[in-house]
């Protein structure tokens, strides 16, 4: 693969033609991405700092004009300037409870997913109202839809350059989440000192967080892909235990999609197809 193209990857098997055994991860990590970052610029960093930084402050802002509380201000700016729900739940751990932390928390999530579906099936219909290049429209979808599934989804609708620099802006923002909920907590924690009231405890996930970011740096591609895996099946763990545990709502549902994905996978790696697993999976 030429290092200094955005060619596009064709599947998990051209790069483990190239690397040979873990060789995705390499190919991924180092060279395609490596010449994406080459290519784009130290631009859209300043963007993403800029835009995380203003949207969060607007949301406390806009909550204090309308006359809301500054833990919802803060909670829907982090989520909107951030990376979405997964930036409203980190949030919300550090913010001061009260009555309505959950009712404040189940809205924003419900809405960032919302909105985030919503533009992201209109804003890649505007490129030619806008007069966006690819690379500038990737720039515009990265920095502006909240979640980084559809972040991707509307990149790709445009084209492979379009969705490789949009996830690359949004992946800036994903990595702003520590510094993020690290300043929103210690300011609360601050103003509880002040008050004489609790504050909140610190996230002992960012830690956490924090080690899975620093990972592929330390470990092999052995076991960044297995990290990677674990996380998945975590997911996949969390969702059953809140629909059966939480919900009581005994549904595999969405199991089905899970083997599917699995098996989609494997056939891609592997180029063959087989119609009794395939609906062993189903």
């Amino acid at each position: 693969m030429n290092r200094s193209s955005l060619r596009p990857l064709v599947g998990v098997s051209a790069c483990l033609k190239e690397n040979g055994r873990g060789g995705w991860h390499h190919t991924v990590g180092d060279k395609y991405v490596q010449a994406v970052i080459r290519a784009i610029g130290a631009l859209p960093v300043v963007i993403a700092l800029a835009a995380v930084s203003c949207t969060i402050v607007f949301g406390a802002w806009a909550a204090r004009l309308f006359g809301l509380s500054r833990n919802f201000g803060f909670l829907t700016g982090c989520a909107t300037g951030v990376c979405g729900a997964a930036a409203a739940m980190a949030t919300s751990a550090v913010l001061q409870k009260h009555e309505n932390s959950d009712r404040d928390l189940a809205f924003t999530v419900m809405g960032v997913n919302f909105l985030s579906t919503v533009v992201m099936v209109i804003y890649p219909t505007l490129q030619p109202a806008l007069g966006f290049s690819t690379h500038e429209m990737g720039v515009f979808l990265g920095g502006a839809i909240h979640d980084v599934a559809q972040v991707v989804g509307a990149g790709y609708m445009i084209s492979q350059g379009a969705g490789d620099v949009a996830t690359y802006v949004k992946l800036l923002r994903v990595a702003l989440l520590i510094p993020v909920v690290l300043g929103v907590g210690w300011y609360f924690a601050r103003a509880a000192s002040g008050s004489g009231g609790k504050a909140p405890p610190f996230p002992a996930f960012l830690g956490g967080f924090a080690a899975l970011v620093a990972l592929p740096f330390f470990a092999g591609d052995f076991w960044t892909g297995q990290m990677a895996r674990y996380a998945v099946f975590g997911v996949f763990a969390m969702s059953l235990a809140l629909l059966w545990g939480r919900a009581g709502i005994l549904s595999f549902g969405h199991a089905m999609f899970f083997g599917i994905g699995g098996y989609a996978m494997a056939t891609a790696t592997l180029g063959t197809f087989d119609i009794v697993p395939f609906t062993a999976a189903w």
